[in-house]
Order: structure tokens, then C-alpha cells, then sequence
């Protein structure tokens, strides 16, 4: 929908210094405030940021569970607790924020993951393996129950 041309926009936006040199390659946001970006990178790190505090001390916690580049984050519905991460290997891992470690790892092939995606309201996990090293190509989409709290 076009904007009216009497009407003024403001964009804000705001500077956060991953403290990394690896790129990122996904991200998320708390659904509620927003205050809080979870980072994943390609050198398999996953960052939490507060972006509500000075750039240079956004940085919350880093995690640095996974081997490969990171293809997805997700952050569950309602707030900051919980989250899952998968890397190009398929290994899938669950967090807790408050937790030094995570609390759940699922390795969910020997090939190359390619995406994942989160249910929003239910523990369901879908990660999608191309399998294109099967003759013929037999893609898979596999499904993982994680004991997730609930959502609302």
C-alpha cells in the first residue's frame, strides 16, 4: 500500500557490533518486544543480543556448540527462553537463554541439511536433506518432536 505524500515516516534503526568476523547467516527476533536478535554465523557460533543496552555490550551470551555455518535460528514464540539452531551438518539443537550449554542435540542425517523451519505453536521441528548424493535424487523432510515448553 503506497504511502501518502502528507504523511511523514520515520525508520529507526540501530547499530549492534556482532563482536565476530564470521558472517551471519540467520536471524531472529523476540515476537514480543523485539529487544532481544539471536545471531546464527557461519563459523557455527549462535549469539544473543539486548538491543536495548550500549552496542558495544549488546552481546549476552555466545554458544559455541556447532561445528558447521549455522542455516537457521529460531527463536520460539513468547519471549527469549527458548530457541533451536541448525547447521549444514543437520545437527539440531535446542537452547535454553539462562543454560551455558544446550540442552537438547538431535543429529538428523550424515548428509548436508539445507533448511529448517519451527512450528509455532507446537514442539515441531522440520529439517529438509536434499539427499542429492542418492541416484536418483530423494529429498527428505524429516520431522522432530523436541520437549519444548509450550506456547501461546
Amino acid at each position: 500500500m503506497p504511502i501518502p505524500s502528507n504523511t511523514s515516516l520515520t525508520i529507526s534503526s540501530q547499530e549492534i557490533r556482532t563482536q565476530s568476523s564470521a558472517r551471519v547467516t540467520s536471524i531472529t527476533s523476540d515476537q514480543v518486544q523485539g529487544d532481544y536478535i539471536c545471531a546464527g554465523f557461519a563459523d557455527g557460533t549462535v549469539r544473543i543480543y539486548d538491543q536495548r543496552v550500549d552496542r558495544m555490550k549488546a552481546l549476552v551470551r555466545t554458544w559455541r556448540e556447532h561445528e558447521q555455518p549455522i542455516i537457521k535460528i529460531h527463536m520460539q514464540r513468547g519471549g527469549l527462553r527458548e530457541l533451536v539452531s541448525c547447521s549444514t551438518d543437520g545437527i539440531v539443537k535446542h537452547w535454553d537463554a539462562t543454560q551455558e550449554a544446550s540442552i537438547h542435540t538431535v543429529r538428523t542425517t550424515k548428509d548436508r541439511a539445507t533448511s529448517m523451519s519451527v512450528h509455532e505453536h507446537a514442539p515441531v521441528v522440520a529439517v529438509y536433506v536434499p539427499h542429492l548424493f542418492l541416484s536418483p535424487p530423494s529429498p527428505l523432510l524429516l520431522f522432530l518432536l523436541l520437549p519444548m515448553h509450550a506456547t501461546t
